[in-house]
């Protein structure tokens, strides 16, 4: 669930939308989703846009733009790649916020 989480905050940011759906108009760079229904699917899968699987928008946390999203998902990272860090994976007040469980 924490990497599905981190995954969704990542590929549904801000910046990947600007990449994948608006592209860039200075200098001009394509949107790397080359169709509009390869878009369409996108902002589908993110709840970006309305569509019939998505009853509101992700849980994806703070946008990885803002400070707040950068040092969140650095944080779960480390807890989830540091291999002293390991109880911390199942600590309430860890980054991952007790999403792990013992039981």
């Amino acid at each position: 669930a924490t990497v599905d989480q981190l995954m969704k905050q990542m590929v549904c940011s801000t910046a990947a939308k600007k990449a994948l759906v608006d592209g860039q108009s200075s200098p001009s760079i394509a949107p790397l989703l080359m169709t509009k229904a390869e878009r369409d699917t996108y902002m589908c899968d993110c709840c970006l846009a309305p569509c019939a699987k998505c009853q509101g928008g992700l849980d994806k946390g703070d946008d990885i733009l803002s400070a707040a999203g950068a040092d969140i998902m650095t944080s779960k990272m480390k807890d989830l790649t540091d291999l002293s860090a390991g109880a911390k994976l199942f600590s309430p007040t860890g980054a991952n916020g007790g999403t792990f469980s013992a039981t």
